[in-house]
């Protein structure tokens, strides 16, 4: 049975945590003066920006320092797919959402020993774990 999966457009990751912010009908209250009570009004369906932190497992601090500038191009490059929790977001089950890449911010390199398991280092030789934020906003994609 295979582990849970997480990506952003190409890029695979040991894990993303954080909470993906649904795209809703927003809500305004309106006080009117002329009127008791409060009335709402319809703004449309909206996504809000949500972060997720991304961390996965590179052979050393050149090669995370490389992926955190190839992350980096991804920012305002168009939609990408999202698969948050073995879920592609993309998918029919999830009503066609993928994400427009904000901001990628926050490296941050820390040295590992004997890294088994992971993505990209698996033999138990010493590594990097790459950590980056990932500032995004989900938007409707098909139909």
């Amino acid at each position: 049975m295979a582990g849970v999966t997480f990506s952003i457009g190409s890029y695979s990751f040991l894990s993303l945590s954080g909470e993906i912010q649904p795209y809703r009908q927003e809500l305004e209250v309106m006080n009117l003066s002329y009127r008791d009570g409060d009335c709402l009004r319809r703004r449309g369906q909206h996504g809000r920006p949500f972060t997720l932190q991304s961390c996965v497992d590179l052979a050393s601090e050149t090669a995370a320092l490389d992926k955190f500038e190839e992350y980096r191009a991804y920012i305002g490059a168009g939609v990408q797919i999202l698969t948050y929790r073995s879920v592609d977001m993309s998918s029919a089950l999830t009503n066609d959402y993928k994400v427009h890449v904000l901001d990628v911010a926050n490296c941050r390199i820390a040295k590992a020993k004997n890294m088994v398991g992971g993505l990209n280092v698996s033999d138990g030789s010493s590594g990097v774990m790459l950590y980056a934020d990932w500032t995004m906003l989900l938007v409707p994609f098909g139909s």
